[in-house]
């Protein structure tokens, strides 16, 4: 457990300085801020960009081993940790002070995850349903395909962006973990994941996740599109190994108040960290009607 811990708040924390400067990236590289595939050629050419996306793909490669040793239930709810560590990076680079009352929210936060992990521990997995995975996969690129003509100036454009991509992602987490649970040596969970369709589900997934989130990024502060985001993941992420995995908080009372209550505290604080730093980030590119 202690290596599925280690990983998922590492790999949150690359997801979150990655998603920064991806945005920096969206912002400088595209015109006015839009993201489109016509703009692509640009974009590659941005060093912040390129420098968030492969933070992007080294926090995959970590989660990948997070779900390989946790449940979704344990590793969804760490990722979160990435907003707190994006905003404060985004703080950083924009030199905005932060409010004393944004540092409070920050150690709730770190508090909330630590009774969290105690409580949930981790949690047994069994083998996915296929069906389940299937509607889980279909889901997601309804989600996707409505979105992706979502007008970027529309004032919501980034908090519904945000929503949608943080259950695309949750869902891909699934199809991943799927891949590589396995039980033997690494070469033997290597050939199971190559051999799977969920691994390239996964893959397919997570780009067009991304993509939707550089729409995002581009639409609108990054205050506005990463908070729901990042609350999302870990919410879907619970429901989907709840109902694909059989996962549970635990199996005495005591456990499973604390694992839940300690969740939704740490999720409301997160809620309002953001509400806290938000109007003091810089307004470039807000939407407007």
């Amino acid at each position: 457990m202690a290596l599925a811990i280690i990983t998922s708040i590492v790999a949150s924390c690359l997801f979150g300085i990655g998603a920064s400067l991806q945005r920096k990236g969206v912002i400088t590289g595209t015109d006015s801020g839009h993201f489109s595939l016509k703009s692509f050629k640009r974009l590659v050419m941005q060093p912040t960009w390129i420098v968030g996306t492969a933070m992007g793909i080294a926090g995959s490669v970590l989660q990948l081993v997070a779900l390989r040793y946790g449940s979704l239930l344990l590793v969804m709810p760490l990722l979160a940790v990435g907003l707190v560590i994006a905003l404060g990076f985004d703080a950083t680079m924009t030199r905005v002070h932060m409010p004393p009352k944004a540092w409070i929210f920050t150690a709730l936060t770190a508090a909330g995850t630590a009774v969290f992990v105690v409580a949930v521990g981790n949690s047994k997995t069994t083998a996915p349903h296929l069906s389940s995975l299937v509607w889980i996969s279909a889901i997601s690129v309804t989600i996707y395909v409505a979105l992706w003509h979502l007008p970027g100036r529309h004032t919501r454009a980034p908090w519904i962006m945000g929503l949608g991509g943080g259950i695309i992602f949750a869902a891909t987490s699934a199809l991943a973990k799927a891949a590589v649970t396995s039980t033997g040596n690494l070469h033997v969970v290597v050939v199971h994941a190559l051999a799977s369709w969920t691994l390239y589900g996964a893959i397919c997934l997570g780009t067009a996740g991304t993509v939707l989130l550089q729409h995002a990024y581009g639409a609108g502060p990054l205050a506005k599109s990463l908070p729901i985001n990042t609350v999302i993941q870990p919410v879907a992420g619970v429901f989907i190994g709840m109902w694909s995995f059989h996962e549970r908080f635990g199996t005495d009372t005591p456990q499973l108040v604390a694992g839940v209550a300690s969740l939704a505290v740490t999720l409301a604080v997160i809620w309002l960290l953001t509400r806290s730093v938000v109007s003091l980030l810089p307004a470039d590119q807000a939407p407007t009607d």
